[in-house]
């Protein structure tokens, strides 16, 4: 497995409950607006690399850097 310094220690991705995507041809804020519709765990837009991150935790966003 790999380590990435900017994982949290308790990340859903350490979970394999996490997903950081992207969908060619359509704009991350598009695709993080719909994950929130469908309200099943946190969703956040990356307007920086542009993927949205989407797990299986409470409901929620968060800000971005």
């Amino acid at each position: 497995s790999q380590k990435n310094e900017n994982v949290a220690r308790q990340s859903y991705h350490t979970k394999g409950q996490a997903a950081d995507i992207r969908i060619a041809g359509v704009k991350g804020k598009a695709v993080a607006a719909v994950a929130q519709t469908i309200q099943g765990g946190g969703v956040a837009f990356y307007a920086k690399s542009g993927h949205i991150h989407v797990d299986t935790g409470t409901v929620r966003t968060w800000k971005t850097k």
